[in-house]
């Protein structure tokens, strides 16, 4: 007998993700919208990372408009941890799947309910079905 799990592993829609984009690449992409050189974008973005970490140490938030805003949590044990808010631009910019232009698997499944996931799991396995799927008789 199949699970929920099983169903929604199968059908879920996901991201497919190109990989990371680093420093280099990032100052590569910067120049073609800044009259600033490659070392000139690399040399800030490497500052970036330091000045964000001294303010953070120092007892800061640092806040980069469009991306978010840094700051330092404490946990009840004393375990300091870094948390990030990400700004509102930067959450409007992917809030829909219509924004984004990445790919993404099994798009077409996109706001499926468990029940719906169940329905074309079953279609697919009617010799494992699953048999407690919301929506059905035993479920309830």
């Amino acid at each position: 007998m199949a699970t929920m799990i099983q169903a929604v592993t199968r059908y879920r829609p996901r991201l497919v993700h190109k990989g990371t984009i680093g420093v280099d690449k990032l100052a590569a992409r910067m120049v073609h919208s800044s009259l600033a050189s490659e070392s000139v974008v690399r040399h800030v973005l490497s500052d970036l990372e330091r000045q964000v970490i001294d303010a953070l140490q120092e007892g800061y938030s640092a806040r980069l408009p469009g991306l978010g805003r840094f700051s330092v949590e404490l946990s009840k044990t004393g375990v300091l941890r870094p948390y990030v808010r990400t700004d509102v631009k930067l959450r409007r910019a992917l809030a829909s799947p219509d924004l984004y232009g990445g790919e993404i698997h099994q798009r077409e499944n996109i706001g499926l309910s468990a029940a719906e996931m169940a329905a074309l799991w079953n279609a697919e396995h009617p010799e494992d079905p699953i048999v407690d799927a919301p929506g059905t008789a035993m479920a309830a």
